[in-house]
């Protein structure tokens, strides 16, 4: 297993019947200051945000290793951040918090095919400073779940819309508890993991939101770059990239979903001084995650999985 990340994944190796394993999949390639990283449905392909020569956008790598491609950089992507991939794989998915709305910088959920061209926008979620961002199977159709902000910017919170767009998201919890949230993960039943990052430094949580009700999963939580969070494939644990509560150095927070029971490891991940987006493949027990520190400063991605 590389030293510098995930031994702690270890911890739920059951889950998939074979040992983890974790390698960097960035090796080579004109990039920096990845934020966010998802694997195509099949997990063969990851695709992630950061800045290129071209300016930010969306690059793309191997998942088994090999030199980052851009995909799409420039406008209208200003500061991208969260990022997922639609269920047939063709088309990716981008918050982009600070991409122009008319006149205004209040954000734009963007969407690029995976084979390259024209960058759009989703209707009805312009304007909702969109941070986190998970595209799901729900109801018959896909369905894009993200954090942002009311029309009127006064609460934040976690909304949903199609990935075809809608005249407006659909809250799915806005307001207290929710202070930050940022990542999210959904189980097939809909139930809403989010991360948060709090009003304050190192004073971020993570959030269960089911049949509307909110309630605590983990009460303390340092987020780092970006507070990443996915699921077991079995759903059966939830993970959350993190910091260690005294230290600038990266932590892997396994929370069991049934107890809340929570294991923190420092092993393999301790020298990190930051931690960035996590996303599992759809179809397969394989994770990517972003080193934001790693590849010389530069930051890296890294396949995990078994």
């Amino acid at each position: 297993m590389n030293q510098r990340i995930w031994m702690a994944l270890a911890a739920v190796a059951a889950v998939y019947g074979q040992e983890i394993q974790a390698v960097p999949a960035t090796q080579g390639g004109e990039y920096a200051r990845p934020v966010d990283a998802a694997p195509d449905p099949d997990g063969s392909v990851f695709y992630f945000t950061a800045v290129g020569p071209n300016g930010a956008g969306v690059f793309r790598v191997a998942s088994n290793g090999g030199p980052a491609a851009q995909v799409a950089a420039g406008a209208p992507f200003v500061s991208p951040r969260g990022i997922s991939v639609s269920g047939d794989g063709r088309m990716i998915f981008v918050a982009d918090p600070d991409a122009w709305t008319g006149r205004a910088r209040l954000g734009q959920i963007l969407m690029a095919p995976v084979s390259g061209g024209p960058v759009t926008a989703v209707r009805g979620a312009e304007g909702r400073g969109a941070t986190g961002i998970e595209v799901v199977a729900e109801g018959g159709q896909e369905v894009i779940y993200f954090t942002g902000h009311s029309a009127d910017g006064s609460v934040r919170g976690v909304y949903k819309i199609a990935v075809g767009g809608a005249e407006a998201p659909t809250a799915v919890a806005e307001g207290h508890p929710l202070i930050r949230p940022e990542a999210v993960a959904i189980t097939r039943g809909g139930t809403v993991y989010v991360s948060d990052r709090g009003a304050y430094p190192n004073a971020g949580s993570v959030w269960k939101i089911e049949r509307g009700v909110v309630s605590n999963v983990v009460e303390v939580l340092r987020p780092g770059g970006f507070a990443g969070i996915a699921l077991a494939q079995d759903e059966s644990a939830v993970l959350v990239s993190a910091l260690q509560p005294y230290r600038n150095r990266a932590q892997v927070l396994i929370v069991d979903v049934n107890t809340l029971e929570t294991s923190a490891s420092t092993a393999g991940v301790g020298e990190n001084p930051d931690a960035g987006g996590l996303h599992r493949a759809r179809n397969r027990g394989l994770f990517a995650w972003v080193d934001q520190s790693g590849g010389g400063g530069r930051g890296r991605v890294y396949r995990v999985g078994p």
